[in-house]
């Protein structure tokens, strides 16, 4: 561990669809996190939580008040950001472990899975 000594900026040349149809790509899952929050977030960037390829939305109250989340799955998560911080807000699927199995080549779990459970779960 260890601290750097210039900046380094957070900003990217893609827009959040580019990043969404990346993250598909590469077989992942898209939640923008914390939208809720009142900085760094979808919504106080961009005031609403905006249409997109989204598996989920991560929301520190679940259901966020006062947002239209458009009908996404919501979840909940400790977006932490030290080991202390883990778990602090708990979130659970369920899925067992035998549906996250790799159905072929590869030791990946299965994300299709999770984007199956997650289309079922929590909707305002």
């Amino acid at each position: 561990a260890g601290e750097l000594e210039y900046f380094l900026p957070s900003a990217i040349d893609l827009s959040i669809e580019d990043i969404a149809e990346k993250v598909k790509h590469y077989g992942g899952l898209t939640i923008p996190a914390h939208i809720d929050r009142a900085a760094m977030s979808m919504t106080s960037q961009l005031g609403v939580v905006t249409p997109g390829a989204w598996d989920a939305l991560e929301c520190v109250r679940v259901p966020p008040p006062g947002i239209d989340t458009l009908g996404y799955p919501l979840i909940s998560a400790s977006d932490a950001h030290y080991p202390e911080e883990v778990a602090r807000r708990p979130f659970e699927l369920d899925i067992s472990p035998e549906e996250l199995q790799p159905k072929g080549p590869g030791t990946e779990a299965d994300i299709e899975a999770l984007r199956r459970v997650l289309n079922s779960f929590y909707r305002f």
